[in-house]
Order: structure tokens, then C-alpha cells, then sequence
């Protein structure tokens, strides 16, 4: 089978990063051009790396992103070659849920971009569904999404059309 990375990078994403490194910013791995703008995401509020061998996922995957509760990985502004990026577009990530949401609700940003521009929530306040991850975009929130709940790993698909609907 071929590897992840290699296959994500075939469809010559706009933005891309893995969180394969030991530790420290993940790095933008997309665009591959050269002199490509480094819009690396910073670890905040404890955020870090973990090893799938290590923690038991059974995953042949590298390392992974940690983040605990109230950590999140994030970026001021994305630097991009155009003034925008219309839509449609996506974000699409694996995660897995660790802890109990019954007994200690998450209240989390996975990612933040550009001030909420666009950044994923989960299990946080007022959403209609419990564990539930959501698209915050343009001072809107879906307010439910796919409820992750379990310890199983999930693909997350997040689709931004524009027009109110994601």
C-alpha cells in the first residue's frame, strides 16, 4: 500500500500538514513549490505530538496530534498567494477522542486559523450535539456535527460551500 503523505500529496492540496514531528510547529508540507510561504501551526495551550506505537493505536503512522483539553494547534493568519480562498473548499483531518465527555466535557478548538477563520470545534458550548465536531467560519458556527465519542479513530471531512450550508 502506499503510504499516506505521498497519496494526499498527489491531489496537490492548497494547505497540508501531518504533525509527524517529534515536537515543536507542524510544518506545511503543501504546496510543494519552491520558495512555498512556511504557514507552519504552532502548539498552544499544551498541544503536542504523540506516537501512535507508543500509545497502543496499532497505527504504522508516526506521530500524531496531541491535544488536551484547552490545547489547540493554530496559525494568526495563513499566508496565501491570492487575496482569498473561495469556495467550496475542505478540511479534512483523522482524530481520536480520549477521556470521558459525560463526566468531563471537552469545550476545545482543534484548529484555529486566522482568528476563526476558519477553525474546528469540538464538544464545545451550545452545540446541539454532545462530542460533536463543527466548522467555525465568518463569525458562524454549524452548532452540530458528527458526535466523536468513542476511543475509535475518525475521518473528519468538513466541507465549506459558501453559502451558509457546510
Amino acid at each position: 500500500t502506499q503510504p499516506y503523505a505521498p497519496g494526499v500529496l498527489a491531489d496537490q492540496p492548497l494547505f497540508y500538514w501531518n504533525f509527524d514531528e517529534e515536537s515543536g510547529n507542524a510544518l506545511q508540507l503543501a504546496p510543494l513549490t519552491v520558495g512555498a510561504v512556511r504557514n507552519d501551526l504552532l502548539p498552544l495551550g499544551e498541544a503536542s505530538r504523540i506516537d501512535h506505537t507508543a500509545s497502543g493505536t496499532g497505527l504504522a503512522l508516526g506521530q500524531a496530534a496531541h491535544i488536551p483539553e484547552g490545547g489547540y494547534f493554530g496559525i494568526s493568519q495563513l499566508v496565501v498567494t491570492n487575496a482569498a480562498i473561495s469556495a467550496p473548499w475542505l478540511i479534512e483531518f483523522w482524530m481520536q477522542a480520549e477521556g470521558d465527555l459525560v463526566t468531563h466535557p471537552r469545550n476545545d478548538y482543534l484548529i484555529n486559523i486566522g482568528n476563526n477563520t476558519p477553525a474546528v470545534l469540538y464538544d464545545y458550548v451550545g452545540a446541539s450535539t454532545s462530542g460533536g465536531i463543527e466548522l467555525f467560519h465568518n463569525a458562524t458556527r454549524t452548532g452540530s456535527g458528527p458526535a466523536i465519542v468513542d476511543p475509535a479513530w475518525h475521518h473528519i471531512i468538513l466541507a465549506y460551500y459558501g453559502d451558509g450550508a457546510s
